[in-house]
């Protein structure tokens, strides 16, 4: 009665061995799967990055080169015109005056900060 006892254990330790091993082995090749995507992801990684490299350089040449301005310029025509910015000038043709010069952060200026800038 031991003798099959034994042999039942037996059979049900190799049982679960073969089912443990065939467990491993899928974990394994799932292993491998992922193994392989993680390859192909750090390759798109890479291209990724050489491609952000590209149009970075591109960007700074872009912004470094140099592109005409589109503000219109005073002219000596249009000074002479216009004459010398004085108390009589109003805010707004000030402004526009600062502006024709290239001038920026004029909102907040009043009429005096304003001539003063232009003088």
């Amino acid at each position: 009665m031991a003798a099959k006892k034994k042999s039942a254990t037996e059979k049900q330790l190799k049982a679960e061995v073969k089912r443990l091993r065939s467990k491993l082995e899928r974990a394994d090749a799932k292993a491998e799967r992922w193994k392989s995507r993680a390859g192909q992801n750090e390759k798109m990684a890479a291209e990724s990055q050489a491609i952000v490299k590209k149009l970075r350089k591109r960007l700074e040449k872009a912004s470094t080169s140099s592109v005409p301005d589109a503000r219109p310029t005073a002219t000596a025509s249009s000074m002479e015109t216009f004459g010398t910015p004085d108390e009589t000038w109003t805010v707004v043709r000030l402004r526009g005056e600062a502006r024709s010069r290239g001038l920026t952060g004029l909102s907040g200026k009043s009429k005096a900060q304003l001539l003063e800038m232009l003088a």
